[in-house]
């Protein structure tokens, strides 16, 4: 932008988002050019040099997402088409679905937590948001469509099938594993870098202490017996040697095991159906 001095000379006026990155200053254009006075960015928005700051930004980052009027999702390398419209754009669906963003551990709270969910090509052209691309979104993110629609709330699904949300996901840091779920299963807890898969043991036994869900112990350690000696066999095989002897997961990616996980209270029968299981008290 341009500016007029008394001399009416034109200089140049520094903005201050000019210094940012291409990528977090497309984002503030845009929100500015959908009429929003004010944005939030993780990369920006938290002093990860503080301890203190840090960890209330990760405790809390699931309610700004759920609190915000919009969230937008920046596709590198997805073309600028609509990918929800014309079916000849095949390989923009492919561009769409193979995403890396839908592989990354924090960007699940992104897509769950806010009701508007803007996707915008590399060029920051909107192509379609979280109710319209609800179906591609369940079959590349293996997310209920009625679970990302708002039509079920996620409290609803089991312990279990929101850990296997996160199983095919990854993050930098194996702590980042457990604490970018917190806002999934409603937990507030310290965040200690340095303490590697403790960080996920801690999440679960939070989630033990604060749920009666017993899907929680319905992961790749455990399988049904039908008499202790079978289940001391099982422990002595399966659990221990790679858990550590606990009867927790040691990450998300052991809850990819069943395709649907529910929890029935006691009294309810259980049902087996191929990869399908019910627990119950």
């Amino acid at each position: 932008p341009l500016s007029v001095t008394q001399e009416e000379t034109p200089v140049r006026t520094l903005i201050p988002r000019d210094l940012l990155s291409p990528k977090v200053r497309g984002f503030l254009e845009q929100a500015e050019k959908d009429g929003y006075e004010w944005a939030w960015a993780d990369t920006c928005c938290i002093d990860k040099t503080s301890s203190a700051d840090l960890s209330e930004g990760i405790n809390s980052m699931f309610e700004y997402y759920a609190q915000s009027s919009v969230c937008y999702v920046y596709l590198v390398g997805v073309s600028p088409a609509p990918v929800d419209q014309d079916p000849k754009y095949n390989l923009r669906y492919d561009e769409f679905e193979q995403h890396r963003w839908h592989t990354r551990g924090w960007t699940l709270q992104e897509l769950l937590a806010p009701k508007d969910v803007r996707f915008m090509s590399d060029n920051w052209t909107y192509v379609g948001n979280k109710f319209n691309l609800a179906r591609r979104l369940e079959r590349c993110a293996n997310i209920p469509e009625t679970v990302l629609r708002f039509e079920k709330e996620i409290t609803d699904m089991s312990v279990a099938e929101r850990m296997g949300w996160a199983s095919g996901r990854k993050t930098t840091r194996v702590e980042d594993e457990a604490y970018c779920l917190f806002g999934l299963f409603g937990i507030n807890m310290p965040t200690l870098y340095g303490e590697g898969r403790n960080a996920f043991y801690r999440l679960q036994e939070e989630i033990m202490r604060t749920s009666v869900d017993t899907t929680l112990f319905a992961h790749s350690a455990t399988r049904l017996v039908e008499s202790e000696e079978e289940l001391d066999e099982h422990f002595r095989k399966y659990v221990f040697p790679y858990s550590s002897k606990h009867l927790f997961a040691s990450g998300p990616k052991n809850f990819r095991r069943f395709r649907e996980r529910w929890y029935n209270p006691p009294g309810m029968e259980t049902v087996l159906d191929g990869d399908a299981v019910r627990v119950f008290s």
